[in-house]
């Protein structure tokens, strides 16, 4: 046992330990030991064993314990990134994926209690990406940057809490912001004349095909909940005088699901599975790798049905133009199958994809005129219903109930506020964008 004096002293003791060479003989080996708050260490001399005595001592009067040294980052990250796996959504899951595995790979063997502020910022700040045209080594993108410090973070916050390093090196690091003026807060809302001019171009079209765009345009909602909103969830009606009104709740969004044979150990040669298959989507004992109780509706391949990102039961108001939009719409698709009760898919009942909606978006831009239409994303529309409230002088937090904000507590706070509350606060947007001289007449059916 280490030697302990009677003032608290700890001392290293030495330990012998023969061995039998290949040859026959026998070699002595000498190792210096002692125990600090139930850590060993060892060490060939004494006076080693005892500097990590002293060490020890001096991190456990800092701090209130001896730190545990010698963790990878790597390792430390694979095992954050394992036990996430049960406890966020499967998108989440899957941006910490990348960027444990891909990010931080570069740093896998980094001592995590090595790891200062500075050496932290510097890791965020060198982060590149592949371009896909050209396939050079890039800058990452302010999201990604900003996925990589909330993933640090993260893994920092459990390794204070598991006794690896005293404190969060992130916590004097600010999160990554945009330095380019040009790419600022104006950058992502499409101006009232830019609304107009797609309203009008998308009202061009097929009902069938524009009304998802005025959809778009006119509720703030994301993609993913437009893919995934379902018809037991919208009512349209007309009030006294005959205007037609509508209401969403948003109750589930569509999104991406992962999931992994169940059907054996393995793939062969050719990388089929024991079912026959190399592809999990038709794998008939699949496992989903999502989080415990997540709450999800499979719909076709990996595309599931799950819960929206801010709370369910979030009601959007639909102005009267819109309400009428999508009453035609409703008869036009009307002998479209629909085994899955969503409100937009395709002729044939399949949902309507991510990137088949920002394809279609981008393509409306471009017959709309307005410029850098492939690099304008399906976010802006809800940023410009926004920003168009807000000119129109609506509550910030009854905008905020209504786009669901991630801002829990407030929007909590309106949750109590009536249907009609929320129509009038949008109806305003009917006059702001001349919906009426745009308005869809009788159905038009695609050939």
């Amino acid at each position: 046992m280490p030697r302990k004096a009677r003032n608290g002293a700890i001392y290293p003791y030495k330990t012998t330990t023969v061995k039998k060479l290949k040859d026959g003989r026998t070699r002595e080996y000498v190792t210096w030991k002692a125990k600090v708050d139930d850590k060993w260490y060892s060490a060939s001399t004494y006076e080693k064993c005892n500097e990590k005595i002293k060490n020890a001592l001096a991190e456990r009067n800092s701090y209130g314990y001896a730190l545990t040294t010698g963790v990878k980052l790597g390792d430390y990250a694979r095992q954050w990134l394992e036990f996430k796996q049960h406890s966020v959504d499967p998108g989440t899951y899957s941006q910490y994926a990348v960027t444990v595995n891909l990010h931080l790979k570069p740093y896998a063997k980094t001592r995590i209690d090595s790891i200062t502020a500075s050496y932290a910022r510097r890791m965020i700040d060198a982060m590149k990406v592949t371009d896909k045209k050209t396939g050079a080594k890039i800058p990452a993108s302010l999201s990604k940057r900003r996925m990589m410090y909330t993933v640090l973070n993260q893994i920092f916050k459990n390794a204070v809490a598991d006794r690896l390093i005293p404190t969060n090196p992130l916590d004097s690091v600010q999160p990554p912001r945009n330095r380019d003026p040009e790419y600022g807060e104006g950058r992502d809302a499409f101006t009232p004349d830019q609304m107009r001019s797609i309203l009008r171009t998308a009202a061009e079209m097929p009902v069938q095909r524009g009304a998802i765009y005025w959809w778009l345009l006119l509720t703030g909602m994301r993609d993913g909940e437009v893919c995934g909103a379902t018809y037991d969830h919208l009512h349209l009606g007309e009030t006294g005088d005959g205007t037609p009104y509508g209401m969403c709740t948003v109750e589930w969004k569509l999104d991406r699901v992962p999931s992994a044979h169940g059907c054996g150990d393995g793939p062969d040669r050719d990388g089929r599975w024991p079912c026959g298959y190399k592809q999990t989507n038709y794998c008939t004992n699949r496992i989903w790798r999502i989080p415990d109780g997540y709450s999800m509706i499979p719909v076709k391949g990996q595309w599931c049905l799950t819960r929206p990102k801010s709370q369910t039961g979030r009601i959007v108001p639909l102005v009267p133009a819109l309400s009428q939009v999508m009453r035609l719409y409703e008869e036009a698709t009307r002998d479209w199958p629909n085994p899955h009760d969503l409100i937009f898919r395709k002729p044939d009942g399949d949902p309507i994809l991510a990137q088949e909606l920002i394809e279609g978006f981008r393509e409306l831009l471009t017959l709309a005129g307005i410029s850098d239409a492939m690099s304008r994303v399906l976010h802006e529309t809800r940023h410009s219903t926004v920003t168009l409230l807000y000119d129109m002088g609506v509550d910030p937090g009854m905008i905020q109930a209504i786009i669901g904000h991630s801002n829990y507590r407030m929007s909590q706070h309106y949750r109590h506020i009536d249907v009609e509350q929320r129509v009038r606060a949008v109806s305003g947007m009917e006059d702001r964008l001349g919906l009426d001289s745009m308005m869809w007449g009788a159905p038009q059916i695609e050939g």
